[in-house]
């Protein structure tokens, strides 16, 4: 019975199956195959639902042929896109397949991705991935376009922060690119000055957009010195025995560095927080600052400790730009402190110095005072009424000695300033900054001015007080005696004891011995021995000759001079003190052709040796005298008249014309100068007899003038014009350049004011060139002209010697020399000169009623012309010390 209900109840279920057939679209299959059937509804459904992905085997067992592995993924893709219908019956899939074979033949395919423009190439059709474009990506020359935000330009305060608005960037095929755009930024608002911002992007393509620019104008706007910095302060302490601590400003990010000041503290100061206002203010206006207590020596040993790497200063600090300020003992140390770090290769985009009533200068030589980096800004404070009053407890002869010392640096960056109603712990203290403007307010501009080069600082930071205290009538009239004063500059531990005599800086004019043929080697000896009776000399220095050097520099043949080779001869008379201003003399010789490279290389290098041993003699500078002295020196003022040389034994080459030669005797001198300057960046160059020479010769001058004899351009000296302008053109800035003339014998004040106005305004105006024919005389280069009055500083020589006849009824002269004649001739020449006056003495013998050496540097009981000792004219002696008192020292 069961066997038979089953049979019944197959049998009905066929008959079912084969009425009603499965599914809305009729029959899935071909034949009666079961696993066929069951395949072909396997395909169907996934081109319904894509839930049941179809296997090779399902398309074998639907009976359909042609799919494989490789290209199963893309058969399915197809049939995936078709509905339940499309595929339910054998022949619809078959035809699918059949078509997709033919369209995925092995046939190389490029396509691209046109997000990123990617080109690829593909074996077939159907192997190019989804997304992706059959072919090539069309050409794109289309540049793309950049925006500015924010407005443009801007202007900014000094010191006002700043965040750049940025740009967008817009491109026809990649769209918005802004996240490609490459921004320069310089600001620096710390700086005033016109900056510019550059936006910059490309495309996929390459296409570079037009560079877009924002203009950012940082300035200095209603800057009110002396008030407090927006930076906040935070410090770090160095526990040690010194007490040393940095303040620092606390919200300069990481990799960003800033100057650097070093603070020395005053005697007795137990730490910085007896600095503490000073401290603060410095670091609030964005800089660091480094406090050291108060050391004997050495003082910034502390300041290098703090320095060490593992304190993790050294990387924050912009070691270009430095300051150094100190009080008291501190102050005094600011000097060597500077040349520490210097030395060390700190400063060299910005130097200054504070010193507030400072004590003696430690550790330094006069010469390292007078040689400190000429890009030093120097500020020096007195402190009380005057800056001398018996109440301030420091001698300010200490300061004023160590600021006349700083030959190096020039006027304008070095003022010595007084503050009233102070006293000498006036810097102490953690009062409010009101109470402290003598100090915060020059401090703030000198940081502005070294720092940041904002111009509008200098004058309130460098303008303040005197750059010549003495001379000018600024600052300290009277010194009061030593006795007044606690702190004396001639205290036995002042190691700058002799600097304490302030005589010799009294006086911006210099009254300066000239020896007639008096050579170094006897000179050298003398003063050691002599030292004390040179010193009392009534001169502000000496010209000084030399085997080594005086002919040597530019005689025939020229060679190099070893620096030691000079430096042997003239190293014991280094230091002279307080007679300072002395001068080596270059006598003029005719080294050689002035187109022959090698010769005039060797002279250059000469001139700029000499310069160097100058420099380290502490002497002022160099004197050179164009005369000629010998048959050689006469090729060096060799002229034309016409087409006729002056002297036909003289050098001539006639590959050149007259103007050639005086261009380039005036590049040669140039050379020279410019050699001169790179050793010695201060020199004082004088320079004998003028680019026009010149006597008074009694009854004599042009139309009659009686200033010179061949007056005007037109002379027999025509080469001398051509080196002085040349030795102009290779100036610095703190180089000067004198014409001391050769006008022996000026008596008259009418002479000298003659004599003045000529050298200095009418040789340089146009109407006196004019006149001259410049293709066979020298001119003064029209460039020149404007620059004279300014650079060329006019001096006198004066001689001893007698006036040819006795023409000149005011003077009591009749072949020799009065005693009132040469006093009042000394006195107008000082009055008249812009610096210098050299003192000749050419013959004991000229002088009437008494004698002036010819050696005054030996003992002038034991020397004479003749061999025999006689004693220097009491009255004679008088009169120079006091024309050097009155005139020199007033």
């Amino acid at each position: 019975m069961y066997k038979i209900t089953q049979l019944l109840f197959t049998t009905f279920m066929l008959f079912l199956l084969v009425a009603c057939g499965s599914g809305s679209g009729g029959t899935i299959y071909g034949g009666s195959d079961t696993k066929q059937k069951e395949a072909i509804q396997t395909i169907a459904t996934y081109a319904q639902d894509s839930t049941v992905v179809p296997t090779v085997q399902d398309y074998l067992d639907a009976g359909v042929t042609g799919v494989t592995n490789s290209n199963l993924t893309n058969i399915n893709n197809e049939i995936s896109t078709h509905t339940y219908d499309d595929v339910d019956e054998v022949t619809e899939i078959q035809s699918i397949v059949d078509t997709l074979m033919v369209q995925c033949a092995q046939v190389l395919t490029p396509a691209y991705n046109p997000s990123t423009l990617e080109q690829r190439t593909f074996p077939t059709p159907c192997d190019v991935p989804k997304g992706w474009i059959t072919g090539h990506p069309p050409t794109d020359t289309v540049k793309p376009i950049i925006s500015i935000k924010g407005n443009n330009p801007v202007i900014l305060k000094v010191d006002e922060n700043y965040t750049d608005a940025g740009a967008t960037a817009m491109d026809d095929i990649d769209g918005n690119i802004t996240d490609k755009v490459i921004v320069v930024n310089p600001v620096n608002t710390a700086i005033e000055g016109n900056y510019t911002i550059t936006y910059n992007v490309k495309d996929t393509a390459g296409n570079s957009a037009k560079e877009v620019t924002r203009m950012v104008q940082v300035k200095q706007v209603s800057h009110v010195y002396g008030k407090d910095g927006r930076h906040p302060v935070s410090h770090h302490d160095e526990v040690d025995a010194n007490m040393t601590t940095v303040y620092y400003p606390a919200d300069i990010p990481d990799g960003v560095k800033v100057p650097v000041v070093f603070f020395a503290s005053g005697y007795g100061s137990a730490d910085s927080k007896d600095y503490e206002s000073l401290l603060t203010f410095i670091a609030s206006h964005g800089y660091y600052v480094i406090y050291a207590k108060h050391a004997w020596s050495n003082v910034f040993a502390n300041m290098d400790k703090m320095l060490d790497n593992a304190n993790g200063i050294l990387p924050k600090l912009d070691t270009t730009r430095i300051g150094v300020l100190g009080h008291s003992l501190g102050g005094g140390y600011t000097f060597n402190i500077l040349k520490h770090f210097s030395d060390m290769g700190y400063g060299t985009n910005g130097r200054f110095i504070m010193v507030l009533e400072g004590y003696y200068a430690y550790d330094l030589t006069k010469q390292e005072m007078q040689n400190l980096p000429s890009n030093t800004n120097v500020v020096m404070q007195q402190y009380g009424a005057g800056g001398n009053n018996a109440v301030n407890d420091t001698d300010p002869r200490i300061t004023l000695t160590e600021f006349y010392m700083l030959d190096s640096i020039p006027n304008n960056q070095k003022d010595w300033q007084i503050v009233e109603n102070a006293d000498h712990r006036y810097p102490y203290g953690n009062g409010a900054y009101s109470t402290m403007q003598g100090i915060l307010k020059p401090l703030d501009a000198l940081m502005e001015y070294t720092f940041k080069g904002t111009a509008s600082a200098h004058n309130i930071a460098l303008e303040v007080g005197s750059d010549d205290p003495y001379a000018h009538g600024n600052g300290i009239q009277v010194v009061n005696p030593i006795s007044d004063y606690g702190y004396k500059c001639d205290h036995d531990i002042n190691v700058r004891i002799d600097y304490c005599d302030m005589a010799q800086w009294y006086s911006n004019k210099q009254l300066i011995l000239h020896q007639k043929g008096h050579w170094l080697p006897s000179m050298a000896g003398n003063f050691s021995s002599r030292a004390a009776y040179i010193n009392t000399l009534p001169f502000s220095g000496f010209t000084m000759v030399g085997n080594s050097y005086t002919n040597r520099v530019m005689e025939s043949n020229t060679t190099l001079l070893p620096y030691s080779y000079i430096w042997d001869e003239v190293k014991d008379v280094k230091d002279l003190y307080p007679i300072k201003s002395n001068f080596l003399t270059v006598h003029m010789h005719y080294p050689g052709d002035f187109w022959d490279d090698a010769v005039w290389g060797n002279v250059i290098a000469n001139f700029k040796t000499l310069a160097k041993v100058a420099k380290d003699l502490g002497y002022r500078g160099i004197l050179y005298d164009d005369e000629a002295y010998d048959v050689e020196s006469h090729k060096m003022i060799n002229y034309k008249h016409g087409d006729a040389w002056y002297d036909d034994d003289a050098y001539k080459n006639p590959n050149y014309t007259f103007v050639e030669h005086s261009a380039k005797i005036t590049a040669r001198f140039q050379q020279i100068m410019e050699a001169m300057v790179s050793e010695y960046p201060a020199i004082d160059v004088l320079y004998y007899h003028s680019p026009v020479e010149g006597h008074i010769e009694a009854n004599d001058g042009i139309n009659g003038h009686p200033v010179v004899v061949n007056v005007g351009l037109e002379r027999q000296h025509e080469w001398m014009g051509a080196m002085f302008t040349g030795l102009k053109k290779g100036l610095s800035h703190q180089a000067t350049l004198h014409d001391m003339g050769e006008d022996y014998r000026l008596r008259t004040q009418a002479h000298f004011d003659d004599a003045y106005a000529w050298r200095k305004y009418t040789i340089a105006s146009d109407a006196t060139n004019d006149a001259v024919d410049a293709t066979q005389h020298w001119i003064l280069p029209l460039e020149e002209r404007a620059s004279w009055a300014t650079e060329v500083h006019v001096n006198f020589m004066v001689s001893n010697e007698p006036l040819a006849s006795d023409s000149y009824p005011e003077f009591d002269t009749t072949n020799t020399v009065g005693l009132n004649d040469m006093k009042t001739t000394l006195e107008r020449a000082l009055d008249k000169s812009d610096k210098y006056v050299t003192f000749y003495s050419a013959s004991s013998s000229d002088n009437k009623g008494g004698r002036i050496p010819l050696d005054w540097l030996n003992d002038p009981a034991t020397h004479a012309d003749d061999g025999s000792a006689y004693s220097l004219d009491p009255d004679w002696k008088a009169m120079v010390e006091d024309v050097y008192t009155n005139k020199v020292l007033k």
